[in-house]
């Protein structure tokens, strides 16, 4: 059985919830569609679903879509410049099948610079078939050069309205409207559309309310987040994001930030790192070090420092 983040993700324009303007903005534009669309916003906007959608409307009648020549790219690990001239190499060619070639780079804030300058002279191509479609929480990192070529679409948090709607469209027509669910998700502030229906289905499986909008660090981004703009030292970013954090959500938090800035670390590591950073790598792998506030504020401030200059 699908879940419900999966089975409510909308399948055409009219379906989508509270992006309004936008979704009026592209349907405008779909008999005769720009080059360059960036979607940008949090996690759980729905920009990889709109941009899902844009491939498939810009079709037009061809039938054949198993066979439309649309491509998806997740920049997070497919961001180097090899990766960039092979996509260019592939507009070279027409399509066999829709009206366009649909490129969609999820992510697309993880590419190099490099990666991203190879891009700029096929993106503005004149005439071309194919479209370009780049998603991203982070569109300040697309340098200004190729961003500037894109018409920006800036997806918002869903508001009341919305989520009353997704829950409404949760719970139909299997059961009644979740007016506790719902006005606890309001309470605290949730606005991702994938941790609502995740939370809702934990909830309606029997899970106490409290417990059910309490996802497993792993499962949810805002934590991520945090982690990504602290090390970056984006402290107004940080602090925004950190006002829509629970009590309950300490340790989660915890240990993402930690998973986070291990992650950063070892990929970047160096083999002239000093002692302290050495202990810090190997007491990281154990989250259970940071049981202790006072041992966990140190070691985070350690390896926090170290990940800024390794980034640099």
């Amino acid at each position: 059985m699908q879940s419900l983040a999966i089975s409510l993700r909308p399948k055409t324009f009219d379906e989508v919830i509270g992006q309004e303007s936008v979704v009026a903005s592209l349907r405008s534009k779909m008999d005769n569609p720009p080059t360059a669309i960036l979607f940008c916003g949090e996690t759980g906007t729905g920009k990889t679903t709109l941009a899902s959608l844009v491939a498939r409307a810009v079709q037009g009648d061809d039938p054949n879509e198993d066979m439309w020549d649309i491509q998806v790219k997740n920049a997070a690990s497919e961001n180097g410049v090899a990766v960039a001239r092979q996509l260019c190499e592939d507009t070279r060619y027409s399509t066999t099948h829709g009206k366009y070639r649909v490129i969609i780079l999820e992510e697309a804030h993880m590419m190099t610079n490099e990666a991203q300058n190879t891009l700029l002279i096929p993106i503005e191509k004149p005439d071309s078939n194919t479209i370009w479609i780049f998603c991203t929480t982070e569109p300040e990192e697309i340098i200004g050069a190729l961003r500037s070529r894109f018409m920006v679409y800036e997806l918002k948090p869903l508001d009341k309205s919305g989520i009353f709607i997704l829950l409404g469209r949760a719970a139909y027509p299997e059961r009644e409207f979740p007016n506790d669910f719902y006005e606890e998700v309001i309470k605290i502030g949730l606005t991702n559309t994938r941790e609502i229906l995740y939370s809702y289905e934990k909830y309606i499986s029997g899970v106490p309310l409290a417990e059910a909008l309490i996802p497993p660090p792993d499962q949810n981004p805002l934590y991520t987040d945090i982690a990504k703009y602290a090390v970056k030292g984006d402290w107004n970013r940080t602090r925004e994001l950190l006002q829509k954090t629970k009590v309950a959500d300490s340790k989660g938090l915890k240990s993402v930030v930690c998973g986070f800035l291990r992650s950063n670390l070892i990929n970047n590591y160096r083999p002239e790192a000093n002692d302290a950073i050495s202990e810090a790598l190997i007491r990281i792998g154990n989250l259970n070090a940071f049981e202790s506030g006072v041992d966990y504020s140190a070691l985070v401030g350690i390896l926090y420092n170290y990940a800024k200059k390794v980034r640099k």
